[in-house]
């Protein structure tokens, strides 16, 4: 119940303050003095998205992850369990998080506060940077289930906000601080990598038809493929176990026919569309692509997150 009134005061709050959340940051001013436009659409923008972030960040006992993988990981930093951080292989980011919160609480919970703090603020700014209706972007963080991962994906969460974030470098062609936010990024959760070659995606110019066949291909390929390297999964312990199911339940079902309307209504609606919103189409196109692909390969539903 409480998670549908968070979603209910998020949309209707950004529809009540609309017009300032969509007031153009480009034209602010750079002098030693405040933009009030700026400031006022940051302000608007932290009521709108607080009642969510201290929900997160507040959460006790939710999460698929709460009581197992970060727990562990926090008392191995707290208590140096050097051979479980080896063995746990957890990226240097996240360990040094856990090093910040353990020097004034020894208490676990307040490392998933930080980490929801972060998520957040970063996701906050980069739809404010990035997005032209910040509304629709809003709606489209709860009703893709993007909201309910970050208790579940505490870290590649994370990771994906930095991502969002780094967008505004892709549009503006800055190559070395797209690459340097990635680098960033993987510090939290290194499968952010299959996403470097985002940048390329802005120019990537073909035409519709193209960006049909290429899912419907990989539809009719994918159970071969998957068949592959289920087999080879299992001759690797390690993932033997996981590989024995696909691990696609309906949920990511929903979500990859969400992914294919709205790929569908972008190119009826974006024939002719460069720059950015080009790059928009070509990344729900790989999004679809890996959809479909993900119902016959395994483990490979985990990147659907970051086309969210």
């Amino acid at each position: 119940m409480i998670y549908i009134i968070i979603f209910l005061y998020t949309i209707f709050s950004a529809l009540l303050f609309r017009k300032n959340l969509q007031c153009n940051v480009n034209v602010q001013h750079k002098t030693g003095k405040i933009n009030i436009g700026f400031a006022k659409r940051n302000l608007t923008a932290f009521v709108v998205m607080l009642p969510a972030t201290m929900i997160l960040a507040l959460r006790y006992g939710f999460g698929a992850d709460y009581h197992g993988t970060y727990r562990n990981v926090f008392n191995a930093v707290l208590y140096n369990w050097n051979t479980y951080l080896k063995n746990a292989k957890v990226e240097s980011g996240f360990i040094l998080l856990c090093h910040i919160v353990k020097n004034f609480t020894h208490d676990y919970v307040w490392l998933l506060f930080i980490s929801a703090i972060i998520t957040m603020y970063i996701l906050t700014k980069a739809i404010l940077e990035n997005s032209e209706n910040y509304v629709i972007s809003i709606l489209f963080v709860f009703i893709t289930a993007m909201y309910f991962d970050m208790t579940n994906l505490v870290r590649q969460c994370i990771a994906l906000s930095i991502f969002m974030y780094a967008i505004k470098y892709i549009n503006k062609r800055e190559i070395k601080k797209y690459i340097l936010c990635i680098i960033i990024a993987m510090m939290f959760h290194i499968s952010i990598l299959f996403l470097l070659p985002a940048y390329f995606l802005y120019d990537f110019d073909i035409k519709n038809l193209y960006k049909i066949l290429i899912p419907v291909i990989t539809l009719f390929f994918s159970t071969f493929i998957g068949k592959i390297l289920t087999y080879i999964l299992l001759k690797i312990p390690k993932y033997a176990p996981y590989a024995r199911k696909i691990n696609v339940g309906s949920t990511d079902i929903i979500l990859v026919l969400l992914f294919c309307l709205v790929y569908l209504l972008a190119l009826f609606y974006s024939a002719n569309s460069k720059g950015i919103e080009d790059f928009y189409v070509n990344m729900l196109m790989v999004a679809v692509t890996i959809g479909l692909a993900s119902l016959s390969i395994p483990f490979l539903h985990r990147f659907l997150i970051y086309f969210k």
